[in-house]
């Protein structure tokens, strides 16, 4: 059974990865970025289907609650999905980034959140972004999609918006 954990919800607000490089280092002055991260930011890939107004309900899909045999990152996504998660844009993982304190992060009992977006191709590797709640100087690292995620991850999924009839 997924257990979910319900963030804020969200709007898209169409922010460039160049525009999350230069609002992230105005409220950060002594941020850096990975060059992986910059390069993921930076990529067609990322940059094509940015919306504005489209409002989003993240959840956190929980890992310490699956099963060590279970631990794979392609059968908890399985087990999301099949729970009626749905994988997120690539884009909310700025936004969450923007909205959420590292602070707030920590209280959720979370050192990493990996929105479970589909893997951009940069430099032939398949990367991810990881929110990563333990330093300051930097909004993200990257997630190989191969890689096993630690015991204090949290993986972003969505919930349909259900339309007020």
């Amino acid at each position: 059974m997924v257990k979910i954990i319900p963030l804020p919800t969200v709007t898209s607000d169409g922010v460039t990865g160049t525009q999350f490089i230069e609002i992230w280092k105005e409220k950060n002055k002594k941020t850096f970025f990975y060059q992986s991260v910059e390069d993921m930011l930076m990529s067609k890939s990322f940059n094509k289907n940015l919306t504005k107004e489209v409002i989003y309900n993240p959840v956190i899909v929980d890992y310490r609650d699956f099963p060590k045999e279970k631990r794979f990152f392609s059968k908890i996504i399985k087990e999301a999905i099949d729970f009626g998660c749905v994988e997120p844009p690539v884009e909310l993982a700025t936004i969450l980034r923007l909205k959420l304190t590292n602070k707030e992060i920590k209280k959720l009992g979370f050192d990493w959140l990996i929105p479970v977006h589909k893997p951009l191709v940069v430099s032939n590797k398949k990367l991810r972004f990881i929110i990563d709640s333990r330093e300051k100087e930097f909004p993200f690292d990257t997630f190989g999609v191969d890689n096993l995620p630690s015991s204090d991850t949290g993986l972003i999924f969505l919930l349909p918006v259900k339309n007020k009839k």
